[in-house]
């Protein structure tokens, strides 16, 4: 049970179960969090980093209401408590943050939820086969900590150079995501992503592709993409963001 407040800081949350987020989905974690309507969300995250069993630098926590047993569904108000949960939401910077100077963007300032905008850069995305994708109609989707997520229209990408790829997961905000590979590499990794049908809020980037910049070549303005570390997080780095942001060991609850 989610007991809001004024200030999110002192919202109370109670009958705690926790959930993982990595590769695959929700699951349910092999530990609870102990039911104390005394705890704060900032309280119930220190707690949870301290279990190396539940914590690992690739995943996500977030706690919800109600227990449920399919990895791919969502819990009930993930979103909300999702908010909840985060120490920073774009609002305010770390004290480790980098100060922005003219013409650049912190990831600091990113909200949580992300928010959709336009770019109407020249970004193309290259494989081995020639040019994936060319678009001046490109969507940023910006979350705090973290750098851009680049989403293509599909009128603007060679889907026949596309094949589905194994796996799917799923994100509080966005909805489920489905990967895809190059045809032409049956055994290949995943080198991009894509939400068929997402969360309302998102309704923008249905169908748009996202691509791994550490997978294919990508360019914005001719700028090559430097990918954020991790490996399942998709930014892109360019030269205007400045972070710190996440992806490193360690960094998972920024």
């Amino acid at each position: 049970m989610l007991e809001r407040a004024d200030d999110p800081a002192h919202t109370r949350i109670t009958d705690l179960h926790v959930w993982r987020v990595g590769k695959c989905g929700y699951s349910p974690a092999a530990t609870l969090v102990t039911h104390d309507a005394t705890l704060t969300p900032h309280a119930v995250r220190q707690q949870l980093l301290v279990h190396e069993e539940i914590v690992h630098s690739s995943t996500e926590i977030h706690v919800c209401e109600n227990h449920h047993d399919q990895v791919f569904s969502a819990p009930p108000s993930a979103g909300a408590l999702a908010v909840a949960m985060w120490d920073f939401d774009g609002r305010r910077r770390p004290p480790f943050a980098l100060t922005p100077g003219e013409g650049e963007e912190s990831v600091w300032d990113y909200p949580r939820p992300p928010r959709c905008a336009l770019d109407a850069r020249q970004v193309v995305v290259r494989a081995p086969g020639g040019v994936l994708a060319s678009s001046t109609r490109a969507i940023r989707l910006l979350e705090t900590a973290s750098p851009p997520g680049f989403y293509l229209p599909p009128e603007d990408v060679d889907t026949a150079q596309l094949a589905p790829a194994p796996g799917r997961s799923l994100c509080e905000w966005k909805g489920a995501a489905v990967y895809w590979r190059l045809a032409n590499d049956p055994a290949g990794q995943p080198i991009g992503w894509s939400y068929p049908a997402p969360h309302a809020a998102f309704a923008v980037i249905a169908g748009y592709f996202a691509f791994y910049p550490g997978r294919v070549a990508c360019f914005v303005n001719d700028e090559r993409v430097a990918p954020q570390p991790g490996g399942f997080y998709g930014g892109w780095v360019t030269r205007e963001i400045v972070g710190p942001w996440k992806g490193e060991s360690g960094t998972g609850h920024w």
